[in-house]
């Protein structure tokens, strides 16, 4: 019985989280010339872009004076961003190291190549589903900028009829 919990007590602590998986599969995607190091920033980006789009998606179903009253005082919207940004940079440049890509690789060394090929799979469709997002934030706040401007322009256009 004490084998057991030795086993598994060993498969536990060797597990690989899915922020782990895609560290791993950046840093070796990345060529040694490009700073893999650097990694961290790359997985930080792809982070944040799930947080930008869940605050795109609201300024875009927000009625017009919501959106002009966010558009004249974007602070309570851009600081929390901005902090959110840098708290992931700093959590992700501590956890994502050298030292961190090398305890991985070992991991992925006594991986059989079957789930190796599952989790190299994962990070291609999470890279690929991430550009979509990253794609549709674009989107989206281009369609909330156009919207504040026709807003501006038809506030213009009414003060000067009415003067």
């Amino acid at each position: 019985m004490n084998t057991k919990l030795k086993k598994f007590s060993v498969k536990e602590k060797n597990k690989i989280s899915f922020t782990d998986n895609i560290f791993y599969w950046i840093w070796t995607s990345v060529p040694s010339k490009g700073f893999p190091d650097r990694t961290f920033v790359i997985l930080t980006i792809f982070q944040f872009s799930y947080a930008l789009f869940f605050v795109s998606i609201l300024l875009t179903l927000f009625n017009d004076e919501i959106q002009l009253w966010i558009y004249n005082k974007p602070e309570p919207i851009a600081i929390p961003m901005c902090i959110l940004f840098i708290a992931l940079l700093l959590i992700n440049m501590k956890i994502y190291d050298e030292k961190k890509y090398k305890k991985l690789a070992s991991n992925f060394r006594l991986m059989p190549i079957m789930e190796k090929k599952k989790s190299k799979n994962i990070f291609f469709l999470f890279s690929f589903i991430t550009i979509l997002i990253i794609l549709t934030d674009i989107i989206l706040l281009y369609s909330y900028n156009s919207h504040i401007n026709n807003l501006m322009q038809k506030e213009y256009m009414r003060f000067i009829y009415t003067q």
